[in-house]
């Protein structure tokens, strides 16, 4: 996994989201790009909890939802692209 963004900047980090861990504060921000081996999007929307609070980076439905198919088969997850 791969994230490109040309700005950064400080984020007011003002929304509450309700996480596996519990009820973090987070941000919306618009990734410029998220690389997935050889598939690509750009200008993909992404939530940035504060202090780390879910612990690992996620992919969501705003870059999952773009591909033709995501499949699971034992240990593997299969991306297809469109």
């Amino acid at each position: 996994l791969h994230v490109r963004s040309r700005r950064q900047r400080q984020m007011c980090i003002r929304d509450r989201v309700r996480t596996a861990n519990g009820v973090a504060s987070a941000a919306m921000v618009r990734l410029d790009s998220v690389s997935v081996g050889p598939i690509e999007r750009r200008n993909v929307s992404a939530l940035v909890t504060e202090n780390d609070a879910i612990g690992v980076g996620l992919l969501g439905m705003s870059f999952l939802g773009q591909l033709a198919s995501v499949e699971f088969r034992g240990d593997r997850l299969i991306l297809t692209d469109r």
